[in-house]
Formats: C-alpha cells, structure tokens, sequence
C-alpha cells in the first residue's frame, strides 16, 4: 500500500514539496512516506495515527451520549449499530448522521476477507519503524488524539513522536478514535492553524 501511493506521490509531484494529512492507518502510511521522502515532505498532520508499537497503552473504551441519535440508529441494521458503537465514543444526533454519510459508505467497500484473515496479525505494519535512523525531524507537525481512543490510544503519541521537536500535540478529551467526526469543529479549527 504505501508503495503504491509513493509511485502515485512521483507520478504527480515529481520533486515539488507537499504536506499531509493522515488519519488512522492513513497516518501510518503517512509516517512511511515521510520516512521515504523527508527532504520533500513540508508538513504533516495526523489523526488519530497508528503507531509502529505492538504493545501499546490504551483506555478502556467508553462512550459518552446525550441519546439525540436514538431515533436515528433504530432504522439501522446490527452491522451498522454495531461499527457505531465501537468506533464512535461521543455519540449523538449530528455524529450518527455523520457516521452514516462519510464512515459507512467506506465500510462497505471493504474486503472483509483480508481484514478479518492475518493481514492485521502479520502485515499491517512496515518491516521497519518510520524514522528510525533520523533522530530528529525539523517538520512543521500537528498531531490530534482522543482521550477515549481506545484503538490507537493516546498516550503512546507524545512520547513516540518525540523526534519532532517542532510538533504540536493535543489530546481532546470526550473523543474517540474518529475524532474528525466527533469533535470536527474543534479539529478544522487545529488544521487551520496547521495550514
């Protein structure tokens, strides 16, 4: 995968610089092309990322409702209530909806064949950790977490990132791992300073 998006990054940019965003495992590719093209990478932004650990330190899961999505989530089907619940901490009527139009649609491309088989167990992470032999990264970086991540966690970040000596960290709290989704004004808001 993240071969397949530096061949893209070449075909398009050929030597111009860029900045990034990444969520999630979108953070961890990220993290590899920043490894790979350091000298052309101005910027980064992560969210939520996945880190190159094994063993990380994560929160019990927890969820936080006002029950405004009550009569939105009884339309749906177990699948759908299901992924809602475990990837969305801080649920209600504006975040359901927003589950359902940009987060669903994506769920149903996947191929759960390879997601369900030893893809996660055996290639989800790059046979060498990002940055390893760079000790320190000068790059403008903004790294967003939730508190209640409890599928990358946050409290691994600040210390795992610490190569950056340029970074900006924040923790919000009442935010899961889809942050984007449950706190979106307050992460555009950090973007935009990023930007």
């Amino acid at each position: 995968m993240l071969l397949n998006v530096l061949e893209f990054i070449d075909m398009k940019m050929d030597k111009q610089q860029f900045s990034m965003i990444g969520c999630s495992f979108g953070g961890y590719i990220a993290q590899g092309i920043l490894d790979r093209k350091i000298n052309q990478v101005k910027s980064l932004c992560l969210l939520a990322p996945v880190l190159h650990l094994k063993e990380r330190n994560l929160p019990m899961k927890t969820m936080v409702s006002d029950r405004t999505d009550e009569s939105i989530i009884k339309q749906w089907n177990a699948d759908v209530k299901n992924a809602y619940n475990s990837l969305i901490t801080y649920q209600n009527g504006k975040n359901a909806k927003r589950f359902l139009n940009e987060i669903q649609p994506g769920r149903l491309l996947i191929n759960k064949k390879v997601i369900n088989n030893e893809w996660k167990e055996n290639h989800y992470l790059f046979s060498h950790m990002p940055l390893a032999n760079d000790k320190r990264a000068m790059h403008n970086v903004l790294i967003i977490v939730g508190k209640q991540d409890h599928i990358c966690g946050y409290q691994d970040h600040l210390d795992y990132f610490k190569k950056f000596p340029n970074k900006s960290y924040v923790a919000i709290n009442n935010a899961g791992h889809l942050l984007h989704i449950e706190k979106r004004d307050f992460v555009l808001q950090m973007i935009e300073e990023w930007l």
